[in-house]
């Protein structure tokens, strides 16, 4: 469980649709707060499904197209279906092996990069 503090869209996205302000651009959008490799992010969707959820936290985290998601509820169950997404503020990612080899290969290539760095500016 995480305090609000840590995301203030996953705090808004707890605020009543009532309570917002009419003139919001955001409410045309659902928020999700997302958790995964113990990152927290805050995700928006125009429309609530699997798919559209997916796409944005791909595109939050930075991941292919092709890595496999597994979606799961505050409770623990896996999120099946579009209508299993409603009245949810959180989801937690699980990756498939593709997922977790092409994050190893993230941090292997930033590693190498920050060597690379410091290397340079040590010359």
């Amino acid at each position: 469980h995480h305090s609000f503090t840590q995301c203030t869209a996953c705090a808004l996205a707890m605020i009543p649709a009532a309570a917002q302000l009419p003139e919001s651009q955001d409410q045309a959008f659902d928020h999700l707060c997302v958790h995964a490799c113990g990152r927290l992010e805050a995700v928006k969707v125009k429309q609530l499904t699997l798919e559209k959820v997916c796409v944005a936290i791909r595109h939050a985290f930075d991941l292919p197209d092709d890595v496999h998601l597994l979606l799961r509820g505050p409770d623990g169950l896996h999120l099946e279906s579009d209508a299993s997404l409603r009245g949810l503020t959180s989801v937690y990612v699980e990756f498939g092996q593709e997922g977790l080899h092409e994050l190893e290969r993230r941090i292997d290539q930033l590693q190498h990069l920050e060597t690379s760095y410091v290397s340079d500016r040590l010359s």
